[in-house]
Order: C-alpha cells, then structure tokens, then sequence
C-alpha cells in the first residue's frame, strides 16, 4: 500500500527569469498532524531547493493562514490577515 499524498500548489515567482509569477504543483506524503508550513518545507528540504519563503506561524503573529468553512488551510502570499 502506497502512503498518502497531497498535491500543493505554489505560486513562485522568480524575477530573474519570470515575466509574472507561476503556479507550479508538488505532490508531498500527506501527515495527520502537518500543517502547510511542514509540507512547503518538505518541498524546500527534498524535492526543490529553490524554493524560499517567510514565515511565522505558530507565533500568532501574521494571519498568513486560514480555514475556510470546508476545512481546507490556504496560505495567502503576501500575508492578509484572516
């Protein structure tokens, strides 16, 4: 049996080579007890060292995330309070 998986999507703009930014898509094994930020930096450690962002969560600090009424987690880049 193959273990789970969840598909993300980042927008990623590089300025260097991108015109506008792009969407690009990740697959990452999906945890119970993972939040966005522990699969973006599964992405930044295993799949695509490129990839850079801030963050503060867990501080209560930035509002950066959010549920919505169907329990998905969304991330807003730049952060907008939720």
């Amino acid at each position: 049996m193959s273990e789970p998986v969840v598909e993300l999507e980042v927008l990623r703009y590089r300025p260097e080579t991108d015109a506008d930014p792009v969407f690009e898509v990740y697959t990452v094994p999906y945890r119970d007890d993972w939040v966005v930020l522990d699969a973006l930096n599964h992405i930044k450690d295993n799949i695509d060292r490129t990839l850079s962002f801030r963050w503060s969560c867990h501080m209560a600090v930035c509002g950066s995330l959010r549920h919505d009424d169907q329990r998905r987690t969304e991330a807003f880049v730049p952060c907008i309070p939720a």
